[in-house]
C-alpha cells in the first residue's frame, strides 16, 4: 500500500480496502483506527468521547455520528464535505424526533465549521438544527506551528521522520497555509517576529519575503488563495451556544530561530510561549472578548497542563461534554437514547 504519492498523502490508498466508510457519518473507521494504532493518544482521537457518551446511553452511528474531513484542504476544496455535512445534520435531526444537534469539533475542525456556519447555512437553519457547538483546542486564528511546516517541515515529534522528509507534502497542503497566523485577525502585531534568521526577521506582514527567501514563491500564492477564508473574529457566530475548551500553560512555539547556515533546510531552535503545545493562547481565546454577550451562550474553560491531543481524553472535558448534553436533555424532557444527536469532527 503506497501512502505517499507525489509528495502528498494519498488518502484513497489508505481507505481503498475499507468498506466501512460508505455511511458519511459512520464511526466505525474511528474504532478501527484505535484497534490498528493501539492505545496511544494519537490513535484514540474521539474514542474517549464516544465511549463516555455510550456509557450514558447513546449509540454510535445512531445518535452519535462522525464527520471526518480532509485536513490538507482549505475551505474552497471542502464544498462537497460541507454539502454532506449539512445533509448529515438534517438527517440526524429528523431521524431523532427533531432534536437539534450538538456539534463537537477538535483543532482545525473548528475554523472549518466556523466557515460552514458563516457561509454555507443561514441563521434560520442553525436555529433549527444546531443546539450548541463545543470547540476543543480551536486554532481560530491559526498557529505559529504551521509556519514551521511551510519553512522547514514539521515531523511533529515522530522519531523516524525529520522535517525535510515531510516538508514537500506539507507545503502542498492549503490547510497548513490557511492555519498560518494572519494580520487580518489583529492578534499578532505586524512587528512581532515569528521567524529569525541571520539576514532578516519575518513577521505576519513579511510572508511574501519569507516564501521568496526560502525559495518557494508558489507558497505565497497558495497562502493568498486561502486568505479569503480567514475566519471573521470580529463578531460571534450566529449560534445558540459556543463552549470553548482548551489546554493551557503548555510550552507552545511562538518563534523559530534559524542560526547561520540552517535556513530553511534544518530544524530551527524553538522559543516557546503559552498555549496548548500546538495552538497559541491568543488563538485559542480569540472569542473570549465576547464573554457576557446577550446574543449567544458563550463559555470558555482552560485546563492547566492539558495539551492539544489529551484534551480529547481529559476526564474534566469528558464530564463537561456529558453534563452539557444530559442537562440539555433534562431541560427538554427528551429521551436520552432516542432523541439526542451529536456530530463530531
Amino acid at each position: 500500500m503506497n501512502l505517499i504519492e507525489n509528495g502528498e498523502l494519498n488518502l484513497s490508498d489508505i481507505c481503498a480496502t475499507c468498506e466501512r466508510c460508505q455511511d458519511p457519518g459512520s464511526l466505525e473507521c474511528k474504532e478501527e483506527l484505535k484497534n490498528v494504532m493501539g492505545n496511544g493518544k494519537a490513535g484514540d482521537y474521539y474514542y474517549y468521547i464516544v465511549h463516555a457518551l455510550e456509557a450514558k446511553g447513546y449509540t454510535a452511528n445512531k445518535d452519535i455520528k462522525g464527520a471526518p474531513y480532509d485536513f490538507r484542504k482549505a475551505p474552497d476544496n471542502l464544498n462537497e464535505f460541507y454539502r454532506k455535512l449539512k445533509k448529515l445534520v438534517e438527517d440526524l435531526y429528523h431521524a431523532n424526533q427533531n432534536v437539534p444537534v450538538v456539534m463537537i469539533a477538535h483543532s482545525m475542525g473548528n475554523p472549518v465549521l466556523l466557515n460552514f456556519y458563516n457561509h454555507k447555512v443561514t441563521k434560520e437553519w442553525k436555529d433549527t438544527y444546531i443546539h450548541a457547538h463545543v470547540a476543543l483546542a480551536p486554532p481560530w486564528a491559526g498557529s505559529i506551528k504551521s509556519v514551521r511546516g511551510m519553512v522547514s517541515g514539521d515531523s511533529d515529534g515522530i522519531f523516524f521522520l525529520n522535517g525535510l522528509e515531510v516538508r514537500p507534502m506539507q507545503r502542498s497542503w492549503p490547510g497548513i497555509a490557511w492555519m498560518m497566523p494572519s494580520p487580518i485577525h489583529k492578534l499578532w502585531n505586524p512587528e512581532e517576529t515569528l521567524v529569525v534568521t541571520p539576514h532578516r526577521n519575518y513577521s505576519v506582514k513579511d510572508y511574501n519575503k519569507l516564501f521568496h527567501d526560502m525559495g518557494y514563491d508558489l507558497g505565497f500564492l497558495l497562502l493568498n488563495r486561502t486568505r479569503q477564508f480567514d475566519t471573521d473574529l470580529s463578531k460571534l457566530p450566529e449560534l445558540r451556544a459556543l463552549h470553548v475548551l482548551y489546554g493551557a500553560n503548555m510550552p507552545t512555539p511562538s518563534q523559530y530561530v534559524y542560526p547561520a547556515g540552517t535556513f530553511p533546510d534544518s530544524d530551527p531552535q524553538v522559543k516557546n510561549g503559552k498555549g496548548d503545545g500546538t495552538v497559541n493562547k491568543r488563538s485559542l481565546e480569540a472569542f473570549k472578548k465576547f464573554e457576557g454577550s446577550q446574543s449567544i451562550n458563550l463559555t470558555h474553560q482552560a485546563f492547566d497542563g492539558v495539551d492539544h491531543l489529551s484534551i480529547l481524553s481529559d476526564d474534566h472535558v469528558l464530564k463537561f461534554i456529558t453534563d452539557l448534553i444530559l442537562n440539555y436533555e433534562d431541560s427538554s424532557g427528551d429521551n436520552l437514547s432516542q432523541d439526542r444527536e451529536k456530530t463530531e469532527l
